[in-house]
């Protein structure tokens, strides 16, 4: 059965992926709109799979662009 998107209190989100991904320091506003439409499991898989791939780039930052990467690997997934 599908999850019903809730809305995240931003708040709430980052603060959860602050414990659980001590390498994000802030969050864009890009995902910060996003938290708002995902539901916190999505929105974990895609912080993690953003962290991958900045990882991957040897990068420190997760970027805007490792996030729109992140997003179209876990959307092209679940299609």
């Amino acid at each position: 059965m599908p999850q019903r998107r809730q809305p995240l209190s931003i708040r709430r989100f980052f603060e959860e992926l602050k414990r659980d991904y001590p390498q994000v320091t802030k969050m864009s506003l890009k995902a910060e709109r996003l938290a708002h439409e995902l539901t916190l499991d999505f929105a974990r898989k895609l912080v993690k799979r953003s962290i991958e791939i900045a990882a991957a780039k040897k990068t420190k930052t997760v970027l805007d662009r490792h996030i729109k990467e992140a997003y179209a690997d876990l959307t092209a997934s679940i299609k």
